[in-house]
């Protein structure tokens, strides 16, 4: 009996993040419930200070040292970057922040509880449910199964108190640079971060390095811009009496 030597996807266009989900969520389907493994779920137990913020990073970064040992987030991601040139690290990053960012779709947590899951359980179908944390979880995971360093980022808005953190995201290291990969906001694109922040503090997977920087906001914030049609306008006039 003739068996074909080869077995694969056909008419590959690895450009198209569209076509290619469609490809990834094909094999998933066929994939995941050949997996025997039942898949865990963490009790997570916080307190109620502004400790909690870091005990959640803590927390996320332990889930994705597992999940970058799962050979079920290993098999996902080799899938993801197959037709992909060997070497070509931007667009494996972009390949895998593309899926993940159609695999999830951006869904708060329980009212009053944290909750957080394993990277394979994030793979469990179309559109799951998954908030901030989620995206860096599936992401890191993926990233990290494929040798790709990462870290983790939180972010705050409130200029009235630095200790409160209400958002979070994945950096990935690209040569000399760290990306920004903030998969939970509409839109957003590889490389995309909040453009202002009160606060930020970024964690490294291994704990030393860890980063606070100041907070900022962007030029083109609605404060500034109204400070600077201002200023364009008195200047416009302090001008004109000299005439």
């Amino acid at each position: 009996m003739h068996i074909p030597r080869f077995i694969g996807d056909l008419n590959v266009n690895v450009d198209d993040y569209d076509a290619e989900y469609v490809r990834i969520a094909r094999f998933l389907d066929k994939f995941l419930p050949t997996v025997q493994e039942p898949v865990t779920q963490q009790s997570v137990n916080l307190t109620d200070d502004n400790h909690a913020t870091f005990e959640s990073v803590e927390i996320i970064k332990e889930l994705i040292n597992k999940g970058k040992k799962d050979w079920v987030i290993r098999r996902v991601a080799e899938k993801i970057v197959q037709y992909l040139k060997p070497k070509d690290y931007e667009r494996e990053i972009a390949a895998i922040y593309n899926f993940v960012t159609r695999r999830l779709r951006y869904t708060k947590d329980i009212h009053h509880v944290e909750y957080v899951h394993r990277a394979r359980e994030l793979l469990s179908y179309h559109k799951k449910g998954a908030d901030c944390d989620d995206f860096v979880i599936l992401t890191g995971s993926l990233l990290q199964s494929i040798g790709h360093p990462v870290r983790v980022v939180i972010i705050g808005n409130n200029y009235a108190n630095k200790e409160d953190y209400s958002h979070i995201y994945l950096q990935v290291q690209l040569k000399d640079k760290w990306i920004s990969l903030d998969g939970s906001v509409p839109g957003a694109r590889v490389g995309w971060e909040a453009p202002s922040f009160a606060t930020k503090k970024v964690f490294s997977m291994d704990g030393f390095g860890d980063l606070t920087i100041p907070g900022y906001q962007s030029l083109f914030s609605l404060r500034n811009a109204i400070i600077l049609i201002i200023a364009g306008f008195l200047l416009r006039k302090l001008l004109l009496s000299r005439k």
